[in-house]
């Protein structure tokens, strides 16, 4: 299935019907913006690949409990945040 086009709304949604490759795009579609979250909020270089997985574990985890599929980069920015956060600590 070609997923480029579709929203994140629509990609969460593929997901949670059991669609592995809608998770794929959107890991692909916001895997730079998380490192540079991750970063900007003081994880070292050589640790943020190992941040954003987690980042997206997390999300994948709790993907069932978002209530605004639309909202789903402000949560995932979030998520990111939290787990920095958890690391600096």
């Amino acid at each position: 299935m070609i997923t480029l086009h579709l929203s994140d709304a629509a990609l969460v949604g593929l997901t949670l019907s059991g669609d592995s490759e809608a998770f794929e795009s959107i890991v692909r579609r916001h895997q730079k913006k998380a490192h540079a979250v991750a970063r900007a909020h003081g994880v070292p270089a050589d640790v943020v690949e190992d941040v954003v997985q987690e980042t997206f574990l997390s999300a994948y985890r709790d993907l069932a409990r978002l209530r605004d599929k639309a909202k789903f980069s402000q949560w995932l920015l979030a998520i990111v945040r939290n787990v920095a956060r958890q690391y600096n600590r």
